[in-house]
């Protein structure tokens, strides 16, 4: 990928955390990198094409992240849960959530295009996981696999797009990790429980 490419992209996304999407133009990105607009304009034709590079760096970097988690040895399915979490723990911490919904107003064709294929993504990821679960004997095996799959996905979109007043109530990591433990010990069987309680206290989460 280009260098300057990334760096106008970078400098975007940085602004785009800082002060929200619709208060940063063109010009105050070009001030930022200390650069013409003309040079912005031979990468980005306009700020809809930043918002649409922002959200596919944004889908790659959670579709590579848990692959990376995946490939490690000697990862059981709610090892793999519990890597997850914490990575999205650190990344909820680092991100301002007025994005979605400023995303969801604004740009609702590019934001729609982008949670399709992170809905796509979560589905198979999870789907995949319970199905490893089961196998392990970590899970029960009576599930509906699709069914739970589909929840998990439903849940997690309120969680990120739809619950603007719940974020002003509650601690947003404490939403998911609360979100997260009663999909776990709701799939769990009595194997799966007792060895997520002794990680829990082992990774102190």
């Amino acid at each position: 990928m280009d260098q300057k490419y990334q760096e106008i992209l970078d400098k975007a996304i940085q602004m785009f955390e800082r002060i929200g999407i619709r208060s940063v133009s063109m010009d105050d990105l070009a001030q930022e990198l200390h650069m013409s607009k003309k040079t912005i304009y031979q990468y980005f034709k306009n700020k809809e094409e930043l918002v649409v590079a922002m959200l596919n760096c944004n889908l790659n970097r959670d579709l590579n992240g848990y692959e990376c988690i995946c490939k490690q040895e000697n990862l059981n399915a709610i090892d793999i849960l519990l890597c997850v979490s914490q990575e999205v723990c650190l990344h909820i911490n680092q991100t301002n959530h007025k994005h979605m919904f400023e995303l969801k107003k604004y740009y609702p064709e590019q934001f729609l295009h982008f949670w399709n294929a992170k809905r796509q993504t979560i589905h198979d990821n999870i789907k995949e996981n319970i199905e490893q679960g089961i196998a392990q004997k970590l899970y029960r095996d009576d599930l509906n696999i699709e069914l739970i799959t589909n929840l998990y996905v439903r849940r997690l979109e309120d969680f990120s797009i739809a619950n603007e007043e719940m974020f002003k109530k509650f601690n947003i990591e404490e939403v998911f990790k609360t979100m997260f433990e009663s999909h776990i010990r709701g799939i769990s069987n009595t194997n799966g429980i007792a060895y997520f309680e002794k990680k829990k206290k082992e990774l102190n989460y």
